[in-house]
């Protein structure tokens, strides 16, 4: 078994490293699953197989998607008012502004596009579907077939946890990951649930993390991980387990990913967050809807993200604008 270090970074731990055709399923599930541990698969599919940019392209250009535009200049987390700006754009335009550099100058990123509705994606669904046959995974809802998400060179998504255990393979491109165990997650200091910031998200800024603001933020820093995903890879994530991912490639970033049902069912409650996630999962999909955008709204101004199932829902879907 390998580990996976950043040259540079100020690593304190490591991350198992994997070949595919070397993680059975029984090793899958007793070193990782079980245990909640995070792994990065190495091999798993050939990206040329998975995806092609230039398929997506030919059948999305003339569609509006949102994108998410963060910006560059902003002050640190704790004092946001919004996670980040989000607007319809045609993909075609969003393309264009990745290759002559204006989607990296504003931050601007292409997230949350279904899987399940992109023909050109096809392969990439199947993929995660073999994942789960392989590994014995469940998604975390019914109709959570996986998400594609593009992005910039640069780009930093802020540290956050996932409801649910994580795969996310990468397509093109290099992710760097900073991640650090659930019994931390008290450490990074995370949103309130009713915040100006969703409760998923810490305040905390890792590289630069004011430890006479959060005093506790040292603990946390010392439990990190790192590691790097690369074209080909993929990374098994458990849930609350917070992570901050920056594209460190100088080429745009391509990932797809999935959530699954947290196993053992013990897991649900590794933090108290994630108990308030699970007895989430237990009401009716409509109210958990209404109740996200209620909060949203709650939260944040109506033109900053908001991260309701009826956006993501709603994602690549052609409007009249686009004809």
């Amino acid at each position: 078994m390998a580990t996976e270090t950043v040259p540079g970074a100020p690593v304190h731990n490591t991350v198992p490293v994997i070949a595919a055709a070397e993680l059975d399923a029984r090793t899958f599930r007793e070193e990782f699953l079980i245990p909640g541990l995070p792994v990065l698969i190495r091999g798993v599919a050939p990206p040329e197989q998975v995806f092609s940019i230039d398929a997506f392209h030919r059948e999305m250009a003339r569609r509006e998607v949102f994108v998410c535009e963060h910006g560059k200049l902003r002050g640190p987390k704790w004092q946001w008012s919004r996670y980040a700006y989000q607007y319809p754009l045609r993909v075609e335009e969003y393309l264009r502004m990745l290759a002559d550099g204006r989607a990296a100058e504003r931050d601007i990123y292409m997230s949350f596009l279904r899987v399940g509705d992109i023909e050109s994606a096809a392969a990439a669904r199947r993929l995660l579907d073999e994942v789960a046959q392989r590994y014995g995974l469940q998604r975390l809802y019914p109709d959570m077939e996986g998400y594609l998400w593009i992005g910039p060179p640069g780009h930093v998504e802020p540290l956050h946890t996932d409801e649910g255990d994580n795969t996310l393979y990468q397509v093109a491109g290099v992710k760097h990951f900073a991640i650090f165990p659930p019994d931390q997650l008290h450490n990074l200091y995370p949103f309130p649930l009713i915040g100006p910031l969703p409760p998923w998200v810490s305040q905390v800024d890792i590289d630069r993390p004011e430890p006479e603001r959060f005093p506790r933020v040292h603990e946390a820093l010392a439990r990190r991980h790192d590691v790097v995903l690369e074209p080909g890879d993929m990374i098994f994530l458990p849930t609350q387990w917070s992570h901050e991912v920056t594209i460190v490639s100088g080429e745009p970033c391509i990932s797809v990913n999935r959530q699954w049902k947290i196993a053992p069912w013990r897991r649900n409650f590794c933090t108290s967050r994630s108990t308030l996630w699970y007895l989430k999962r237990k009401l009716p999909r409509s109210f958990i809807i209404g109740a996200h955008a209620l909060l949203a709204r709650l939260r944040k101004p109506s033109d900053s993200l908001q991260y309701t199932s009826a956006l993501r829902r709603d994602q690549g879907r052609e409007t009249k604008s686009s004809q």
